[in-house]
């Protein structure tokens, strides 16, 4: 796990998000245990973790059907700084993996002074992190397209071969 860029006693919200699917490995964590590793984090670093926010079972291709993902943005949003000083989230594939979505939503944050942060990727909290975390951002979508692509071809594959048809 990183370092903090909060203070102690600082107040946070977590984000944590759950899609299915075989493929993402490590990524494949439950919504209950991110937010068990977040809560762990906050207490190593003595941080107040006021709400969490989690949707299970989604795609983070899209904000759409999030409804948790756009409660939070809701609820960091309409929030007068600083009582709530940043976001947590157990990696930043869990935020978005749209680039677009992650890049917009992030800057959206920013701009009313939240940190983001996340225990598990490396990234500073300084312009040279968020170079990291834009490519980050990058390979995050390229690799959902790369599963599409691949689920896409295997399918093809199953129907050309055995004649069935895919379910849902």
């Amino acid at each position: 796990m990183t370092a903090s860029p909060f203070l102690p006693g600082s107040q946070v919200v977590a984000y944590a998000r759950y899609s299915t699917g075989e493929r993402q490995g490590e990524k494949d964590t439950s919504t209950k245990e991110q937010i068990e590793q977040i809560q762990a984090f906050c207490l190593k670093h003595d941080l107040v973790l006021v709400h969490a926010f989690a949707d299970a079972a989604l795609s983070g291709t899209s904000t759409v059907r999030r409804d948790q993902f756009n409660e939070m943005m809701r609820f960091l949003l309409s929030r007068p700084k600083p009582d709530v000083q940043g976001l947590i989230i157990w990696s930043m594939s869990r935020f978005a993996r749209n680039l677009d979505d992650a890049q917009f939503h992030k800057a959206q944050l920013r701009r009313k002074g939240y940190i983001i942060h996340s225990p598990t990727d490396n990234i500073t909290d300084d312009l040279n992190g968020r170079l990291i975390e834009s490519i980050t951002d990058f390979l995050n979508q390229k690799q959902t397209e790369q599963v599409s692509q691949d689920v896409k071809r295997a399918l093809q594959s199953d129907f050309q071969k055995y004649g069935v048809m895919p379910g849902r």
